[in-house]
């Protein structure tokens, strides 16, 4: 992985498109509205409240989840458990009683332009591509499958940890799909 503080299109391109290769660029969001308005010393609730209230949003909720929190073993995201739910008045209060088990995510349309004002899409990577669509995730505590992803993805973390695992496409036949 390729850790990079300032980052220019053609640094970006010499050092991970060309090569293939991962990049991190640590403190990347820091410059997004996201990282202030929704910082969450500071409400961030209120912010996400404010815009997706009457939004219904893409919820795994799985009352019995089997999912080891010391080895992050499990699933989060069992399309059985697949539910719609308004955000607020559905969604953060359940979230906040079942800690395992209660994972919102969602890429639609009406939840990526609600929040994309406040993600900066970055000006290093015009040049390549522009911004598809956001995935919003968010629950205390959920584990993704190890997966290939044929688009670019940025994740950025509002609040807590992620283990996130970033292998070279060209070893992606290695991957244990299931």
């Amino acid at each position: 992985i390729i850790k990079m503080a300032a980052v220019t299109s053609v640094d970006f391109y010499s050092s991970c498109v060309s090569l293939n290769r991962p990049c991190s660029i640590p403190g990347m969001a820091k410059t997004w509205p996201a990282f202030t308005k929704w910082n969450y010393n500071k409400n961030a609730h209120k912010e996400l409240i404010k815009k997706l209230t009457g939004t219904n949003v893409t919820v795994y909720y799985d009352e019995d989840p089997n999912i080891d929190t010391e080895n992050f073993d499990g699933y989060s995201f069992d399309s059985t458990t697949l539910q719609e739910m308004k955000f607020t008045k559905d969604f953060l209060p359940l979230m906040s009683e079942q800690p395992v088990g209660m994972t919102l995510r969602d890429s639609s349309a009406l939840v990526t332009q609600k929040i994309s004002e406040d993600i900066l899409f970055p000006e290093f990577y015009h040049e390549f591509s522009e911004l598809d669509h956001v995935e919003l995730m968010m629950g205390q505590f959920f584990v993704e499958k190890t997966h290939y992803s044929k688009t670019d993805q940025f994740v950025c973390m509002v609040e807590g940890q992620a283990l996130v695992r970033l292998v070279p496409h060209i070893n992606r036949h290695e991957l244990y799909a299931g």
